[in-house]
């Protein structure tokens, strides 16, 4: 299959996306406040494990 032209590449993704998909909106931020500060998270609510992301974390020298 050439996808050399921007027609080629649609007519191809096409072919194998769904003709309508809808998009499931992020949910809000929510904040938990500790003594010096608080904390940003997000719970989209599904059956997944918790998962952290601590930027810098296990970056000490």
């Amino acid at each position: 299959m050439n996808l050399s032209t921007p027609a080629s590449f649609d007519r191809a993704l096409a072919a194998v996306l769904p003709a309508e998909t809808k998009a499931t909106p992020a949910p809000p931020t929510r904040f938990l406040a500790q003594g010096e500060g608080r904390i940003a998270y997000d719970d989209s609510g599904g059956p997944g494990p918790l998962v952290l992301a601590i930027p810098g974390m296990g970056d000490l020298r």
